[in-house]
């Protein structure tokens, strides 16, 4: 039968590991190891040794930084470098070339499209309709007192001749 120990409390909120953190460092350190040793101890057999010297290598990581931040940074990298050794090992068992660095993702295929005609005298979105020029199509249809459209009076500027509508019936 394995041997399977269980925590001797239930597991912390995360307000209390807050507050733990806060009023007594040292024993969230020693509530940490112990949830980790619990973990270990209630691994698969054939793991456990396994798991202690990951934890070693973790322990002895976190030590070498004087800041939780280098730490964090440190165990980052640990993870990355273990997931593109994983990967590298799956490459080879997949046939692939083995490399050290991460695969390359499939190219994208050439986009498609179906290409429709219009028929004589119906305009589309790239050809000027019936007594159309380009220019008169590219034109905005809102007026921009910034960039007036030709023969329109720029902003603050009004010609009334051409604005106003004829007085007389």
């Amino acid at each position: 039968m394995k041997n399977r120990s269980t925590p001797t409390k239930a597991p912390k909120t995360v307000d209390e590991l807050l507050a733990l953190a806060s009023s007594d460092p040292d024993a969230l350190e020693a509530y940490r190891r112990a949830q980790v040793q619990s973990i270990i101890d209630n691994a698969p057999r054939e793991l456990r040794q396994r798991l202690r010297g990951l934890q070693f290598t973790i322990d002895a990581r976190r030590e070498l930084h004087t800041s939780a931040l280098g730490a964090c940074i440190e165990l980052s990298q640990l993870m990355l470098d273990s997931y593109s050794e994983l990967q590298a090992l799956l490459n080879q068992l997949g046939g692939q070339a083995n490399t050290s660095e991460p695969a390359e993702p499939p190219a994208p295929s050439a986009p498609s499209a179906t290409i429709l005609a219009f028929p004589p005298g119906v305009s589309g979105p790239d050809q000027p309709g019936p007594g159309q020029s380009t220019a008169d199509q590219l034109r905005p249809s809102q007026p921009n007192p910034q960039h007036p459209a030709p023969g329109q009076p720029a902003s603050g500027q009004s010609d009334r001749a051409e604005t106003d509508p004829p007085t007389g019936k």
